[in-house]
Protein backbone atom coordinates (compact mmCIF):
# COMPACT_ATOMS: atom_id res chain seq x y z
CA UNK A 1 0.00 0.00 0.00
CA UNK A 2 1.23 3.50 -0.61
CA UNK A 3 -0.02 6.38 1.07
CA UNK A 4 0.60 9.96 -0.18
CA UNK A 5 -0.27 13.51 1.79
CA UNK A 6 -0.70 16.36 0.26
CA UNK A 7 -2.28 19.83 1.51
CA UNK A 8 -4.21 21.57 -1.62
CA UNK A 9 -5.98 24.92 -1.11
CA UNK A 10 -6.23 24.73 2.57
CA UNK A 11 -7.79 21.01 2.18
CA UNK A 12 -5.30 17.82 3.20
CA UNK A 13 -5.98 15.07 0.31
CA UNK A 14 -4.47 11.55 0.94
CA UNK A 15 -4.38 8.97 -1.78
CA UNK A 16 -4.52 5.38 -0.55
CA UNK A 17 -3.10 3.03 -3.34
CA UNK A 18 -3.39 -0.46 -2.85
CA UNK A 19 -5.47 -2.96 -0.59
CA UNK A 20 -6.24 -1.74 3.00
CA UNK A 21 -6.40 -4.63 4.96
CA UNK A 22 -5.50 -6.40 8.31
CA UNK A 23 -1.90 -5.97 7.07
CA UNK A 24 -1.95 -2.02 5.99
CA UNK A 25 -4.21 -0.55 8.06
CA UNK A 26 -1.69 0.26 11.01
CA UNK A 27 0.44 2.27 8.49
CA UNK A 28 -2.38 4.34 7.45
CA UNK A 29 -4.12 4.37 10.97
CA UNK A 30 -0.27 6.10 11.89
CA UNK A 31 -0.67 8.44 8.76
CA UNK A 32 -4.33 9.60 9.87
CA UNK A 33 -3.81 9.92 13.63
CA UNK A 34 -1.07 12.60 12.55
CA UNK A 35 -3.40 14.38 10.66
CA UNK A 36 -6.64 14.18 13.42
CA UNK A 37 -3.59 15.03 15.99
CA UNK A 38 -2.45 18.40 14.00
CA UNK A 39 -6.69 19.29 13.96
CA UNK A 40 -6.24 18.88 10.44
CA UNK A 41 -9.81 19.66 7.97
CA UNK A 42 -11.27 19.21 5.78
CA UNK A 43 -9.68 15.97 5.28
CA UNK A 44 -10.37 14.43 1.41
CA UNK A 45 -8.85 10.57 1.29
CA UNK A 46 -9.24 9.29 -2.07
CA UNK A 47 -9.77 5.32 -2.47
CA UNK A 48 -9.99 5.52 -5.93
CA UNK A 49 -6.49 3.10 -6.27
CA UNK A 50 -7.94 1.16 -3.50
CA UNK A 51 -9.19 -2.27 -5.29
CA UNK A 52 -10.14 -3.70 -1.66
CA UNK A 53 -10.37 -2.80 1.89
CA UNK A 54 -11.44 -5.38 4.74
CA UNK A 55 -12.90 -4.54 8.61
CA UNK A 56 -9.46 -3.48 10.20
CA UNK A 57 -9.54 -0.83 7.06
CA UNK A 58 -13.04 0.70 7.65
CA UNK A 59 -11.86 0.40 11.48
CA UNK A 60 -9.09 2.86 10.54
CA UNK A 61 -11.32 4.59 8.80
CA UNK A 62 -14.14 5.18 11.37
CA UNK A 63 -11.35 6.15 13.86
CA UNK A 64 -10.28 8.73 11.93
CA UNK A 65 -13.98 9.95 11.60
CA UNK A 66 -14.82 9.91 14.73
CA UNK A 67 -11.04 12.23 15.57
CA UNK A 68 -12.16 15.11 13.47
CA UNK A 69 -15.62 15.06 14.73
CA UNK A 70 -13.95 15.57 18.02
CA UNK A 71 -12.56 18.96 16.83
CA UNK A 72 -15.50 20.02 14.48
CA UNK A 73 -13.86 18.59 11.51
CA UNK A 74 -14.68 17.16 8.02
CA UNK A 75 -13.74 13.89 6.50
CA UNK A 76 -14.53 13.08 3.52
CA UNK A 77 -14.49 9.55 1.57
CA UNK A 78 -13.73 9.73 -2.93
CA UNK A 79 -13.55 7.80 -5.44
CA UNK A 80 -14.81 4.40 -4.00
CA UNK A 81 -14.65 1.31 -6.62
CA UNK A 82 -17.96 -0.51 -6.53
CA UNK A 83 -16.21 -3.53 -4.59
CA UNK A 84 -15.38 -0.82 -2.04
CA UNK A 85 -18.45 1.01 -1.77
CA UNK A 86 -20.60 -2.21 -1.71
CA UNK A 87 -18.16 -3.06 1.41
CA UNK A 88 -19.78 0.46 2.93
CA UNK A 89 -22.91 -0.49 1.66
CA UNK A 90 -23.19 -3.73 3.82
CA UNK A 91 -21.96 -2.47 6.97
CA UNK A 92 -24.14 1.04 6.68
CA UNK A 93 -21.15 2.68 7.25
CA UNK A 94 -21.97 4.77 4.00
CA UNK A 95 -24.74 6.32 6.02
CA UNK A 96 -22.60 8.16 8.12
CA UNK A 97 -19.70 9.26 5.90
CA UNK A 98 -19.99 11.60 3.08
CA UNK A 99 -18.81 10.00 -0.28
CA UNK A 100 -18.12 11.49 -3.43
CA UNK A 101 -17.54 10.00 -6.85
CA UNK A 102 -14.66 11.80 -7.47
CA UNK A 103 -11.60 14.43 -5.15
CA UNK A 104 -12.99 16.56 -7.08
CA UNK A 105 -16.98 16.55 -6.24
CA UNK A 106 -15.72 15.97 -3.10
CA UNK A 107 -13.90 19.32 -2.68
CA UNK A 108 -16.85 21.23 -4.84
CA UNK A 109 -19.85 19.82 -2.02
CA UNK A 110 -17.92 20.53 0.97
CA UNK A 111 -16.01 24.09 -0.40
Amino acid sequence: MKIEVDERDGATVVVIEGDVDMSTAPELRQSLQRLVSDSKSPIFIDLSLVPYIDSSGLATLVECYQGTKRFKGTMVLTGLSETVMEVFRMTHLDKHFSIYQSLEEGVNAVG
